[in-house]
């Protein structure tokens, strides 16, 4: 019986703590709706209450998180599900990398689509061709 007693007891304690809030971040930047979140556009934030609405659905076919509304600078949203997951968008410039034993040929290329670590995409050198590489063979 008396052990049944000290389950009850940490039972109510637990029941007593106020709930967790979950890990949130700060917008930085204005967001549009349909929009795919970046990472560089939060800052880590203390969420304040429990139960923020989640502002964000994840598409698959993209491999990204969308905003499904619009967010400002200084609001609160839930950490989304690939927060911190590098990526890479169009426009940036980015060094192709092939390595054989100890050489390294290296060559500065524009990136033609959205991409993620796994995902291949197309890339455009300098001399006009488009080749299609496997994230991992960028350096950033």
């Amino acid at each position: 019986m008396r052990g049944r007693s000290i389950l009850m007891a940490a039972a109510l304690a637990v029941a007593a703590l106020p709930a967790r809030a979950q890990d949130c971040l700060r917008v930085q930047v204005p967001i549009a709706a349909g929009a795919i979140a970046k990472t560089d556009a939060f800052a880590d934030a203390a969420c304040g209450k429990v139960g923020i609405p989640n502002p964000f659905h994840y598409e698959s076919r993209l491999g990204a998180s969308i905003a499904e509304r619009p967010l400002m600078p200084g609001d609160v949203v839930p950490r989304y599900p690939d927060f911190g997951v590098e990526e890479l968008s169009p426009g940036d410039t980015v060094d192709l990398e092939a390595r054989a034993g100890n050489i390294l040929i290296a060559r500065k290329v524009e990136v033609l689509q959205r991409a993620r670590p796994g995902q291949r995409l197309f890339v455009k050198a300098a001399d006009g061709s488009i080749l299609s590489v496997a994230f991992e063979e960028l350096a950033r």
